[in-house]
């Protein structure tokens, strides 16, 4: 796993010069990550990413000087639909009864905050940017009894809160979910850093790291910076070539564990 050394001085140098970049008065709010491009290989155990950046002034005659600033980031991965299963007694037998499937599933999904979540802005607020495990929108697409109508539409939702906090739990064992509240660390007045760390099953794809800043339970500013999780090299060839010839993939695949096998047999077999 790569790790990063930057110094606090270097770091702390570099967000005052982008802070002195910053128009005067400006909702000011200066963020960068310590790379937007991940490169998984054969030796990928993860990586860790610095989020870092600087407050400016703001000027908004709304807000008390006295109301200290917070920031929530959140890292997102690529969305895609899953289907979650729940067991049941089928004949006697423990088997698959009843699943449903979201449409909008985040591969990873991490967010650090200054403060308590519920301490920084209200409920309304965090659900309508997802900022939260808690406020997740995975938004369910359908159920196996097939009905999709609206007449009984809130009580099924209801029933898929059982699954959805089924599948958090499961992404939180494999640390693709994470949810770091008061961890990102302010040096002085104006300048914060976080350190998201990815794990080694991190999925490939575009990610979209937010910041927001926060001040009396109000967005203030928000800036958003891609990043980008890929495969490179061989394994990058091989997942390109899995993907878009599936089927000689897996011919391939029983080819050469059948040639495995065979010379394995060839070089151990007692004469």
């Amino acid at each position: 796993m790569r790790r990063h050394r930057s110094g606090p001085g270097l770091l702390a140098a570099a967000l005052l010069f982008c802070l002195a970049c910053l128009p005067a008065r400006a909702q000011g709010l200066v963020t960068s990550l310590s790379e937007h491009l991940v490169s998984i290989t054969s030796s990928f155990t993860g990586d860790n990413i610095l989020v870092f950046g600087a407050v400016g002034e703001i000027d908004d005659p709304r807000m008390s000087p006295f109301e200290k600033y917070d920031v929530v980031i959140v890292v997102r991965g690529p969305v895609e639909p899953v289907t979650v299963w729940r067991k049941g007694r089928v004949a006697g037998i423990w088997a698959n009864q009843k699943s449903v499937t979201f449409r909008n599933v985040p591969g990873f999904y991490a967010v650090a905050t200054t403060s308590p979540l519920r301490e920084i802005a209200r409920e309304s607020l965090l659900s309508r940017h997802q900022l939260g495990l808690d406020y997740l929108d995975l938004a369910r697409a359908r159920a196996d009894d097939g009905e999709q109508d609206a007449p009984g539409r809130e009580a099924r939702d209801l029933q898929a809160g059982p699954f959805q906090a089924a599948l958090i739990r499961n992404r939180q064992r494999t640390a693709l979910y994470l949810e770091e509240e008061g961890a990102i660390s302010f040096l002085g007045d104006r300048l914060f850093r976080w350190t998201v760390s990815l794990p080694a099953t991190v999925p490939v794809g575009n990610y979209k790291v937010e910041v927001y800043l926060l001040r009396g339970g109000q967005v203030v500013a928000a800036q958003f910076s891609p990043l980008f999780v890929y495969k490179a090299g061989l394994e990058r060839r091989i997942y390109g070539f899995a993907y878009d010839w599936p089927f000689f993939y897996g011919i391939a695949a029983v080819l050469i564990a059948l040639g495995a096998g065979w010379l394995a047999n060839a070089v151990f077999r007692e004469d």
